[in-house]
């Protein structure tokens, strides 16, 4: 991602990916395109490897200052990734 707040697009049935969102004070964000509001959970789910989830709600959830982990989709692709702040949907 660099310098700067980035937004990584994921469409669902792109396949298995990895995102390096970049230290510093920006926010990163992957965007979750084709998915309900209320998918968490059926349609994907997320493991963090560091870091945290600070908020939740339908279509968005924050994470702590360079959280790292996985997404997992139901069809079995993943998306790995680093130093990213928010996941939306």
């Amino acid at each position: 991602g660099g310098q700067g707040d980035d937004i990584f697009i994921y469409v669902d049935g792109d396949g298995s990916d990895t995102v390096y969102g970049g230290g510093g004070s920006w926010v990163d964000s992957i965007s979750l395109e084709g998915f309900a509001p209320n998918s968490n959970g059926s349609d994907w789910t997320v493991e963090l490897d560091s870091g945290s989830i600070d908020s939740q709600d339908d279509g968005e959830m924050i994470l702590s200052d360079g959280a790292s982990g996985t997404i997992e989709f139901e069809d079995g692709s993943t998306i790995d990734f680093f130093d990213v702040e928010e996941i939306r949907w």
